[in-house]
């Protein structure tokens, strides 16, 4: 059973990310348009931040300095890659879920 479900997962984050990169059209006004900020409004809004153990894309070390510079109310660790939406989305869902 935990076979089936392990290539029933595959076939789910391939078909996904397929249609992810399939090469739909995406909105390129907010990679252009600066972000403006003001100190009494900067880190109002609780952060959160999920380290992935089993990044590719960007390193452990890199997402602990980030959280670091920028500190979070708090940090779950997840032993995923890059995506957990993709690769462990119940164990992502549980996470949010939990705070």
């Amino acid at each position: 059973m935990l076979i089936v479900r392990e290539v029933v997962r595959c076939r789910f984050v391939h078909l996904t990310v397929g249609l992810l990169l399939r090469g739909v059209p995406q909105a390129a006004a907010p990679f252009a348009t600066p972000v403006q900020t003001t100190p009494e409004r900067w880190g109002t809004v609780p952060r959160v931040y999920i380290e992935c153990t089993e990044d590719h894309a960007i390193s452990f070390q890199s997402q602990q300095s980030m959280h670091t510079l920028l500190p979070c109310s708090r940090v779950m660790t997840m032993s995923t890659s890059h995506s957990p939406f993709l690769s462990t989305p119940q164990a992502l869902v549980d996470h949010l879920l939990s705070l």
